[in-house]
């Protein structure tokens, strides 16, 4: 909330008080926010700096949330606690899934970690595929972004990356070197998904990776995953 000045050069000694300068301060004074009682304010507060709330603000309503100034991406590393597709199984590595075959596909459910609100932007998968490749697969590993509708259950693919460390099919030994390097194959969208609501129950939304098969494959493989969002409120 700001003022005007009554009377912006200021008061000297035995100055007098015009009608008009004690009216608008006495406006002002009315207009203002009781610091003891409280208040309305009729339009928007900006804060510049840091600044420290002594007591919890309560939010008035159903539907109220603290918006962002800004809109804030934030990455969240997915627990392999959530497999919900076979083809994979927890492995020694924390937080991370390792393949039993060449060709199967696991699928981490992303419901559990998505704030509500939150647009998916991005998918990442940090790939460790087991050394002694004769030539990198005929068929790269594949991140997905896929959902199960809520009401048929059919899953449908939004989007997919394939890995691209190296060519698929090359017995060349630096691109096999390449291949079998620790490397994180990321899937960013062009446009964020819609915002998720998780009391709407119409998408139940999926990270999956197809892993490398085809000639040259292995088939073990150890993943690590993370998802990008977007949040333009504070939702809880």
């Amino acid at each position: 909330m700001s003022f005007s000045r009554a009377r912006p050069i200021g008061w000297t000694p035995n100055d007098p008080l015009a009608s008009a300068e004690i009216n608008a301060i006495d406006i002002d004074h009315a207009n203002a926010v009781d610091g003891d009682a409280g208040g309305t304010y009729g339009a928007d507060l900006t804060w510049d700096g840091a600044h420290t709330f002594t007591q919890s603000p309560t939010l008035a309503g159903t539907t109220v949330w603290p918006a962002f100034g800004a809109t804030r991406t934030i990455w969240r590393r997915i627990p392999a606690a959530i497999i919900t597709a076979s083809g994979g199984s927890p492995s020694s590595a924390c937080g991370s899934v390792q393949f039993n075959s060449a060709g199967n596909d696991l699928a981490l459910d992303l419901d559990p970690i998505l704030p509500a609100g939150a647009q998916i932007v991005a998918l990442a998968a940090k790939l460790t595929p087991t050394p002694g490749h004769s030539q990198t697969p005929a068929v790269m590993p594949v991140l997905s972004l896929e959902y199960a509708d809520g009401t048929t259950l059919i899953s449908t693919a939004l989007t997919s990356k394939t890995d691209d460390s190296a060519p698929a099919g090359s017995s060349s030994g630096p691109d096999i070197a390449a291949y079998e390097a620790t490397h994180v194959v990321t899937l960013t969208l062009g446009t964020p998904e819609a915002a998720f609501d998780p009391s709407a129950f119409v998408r139940n939304y999926q990270c999956r990776l197809y892993n490398e098969s085809g000639t040259g494959s292995l088939g073990f493989l150890v993943a690590t995953f993370a998802i990008g969002f977007e949040l333009t409120a504070l939702r809880i």
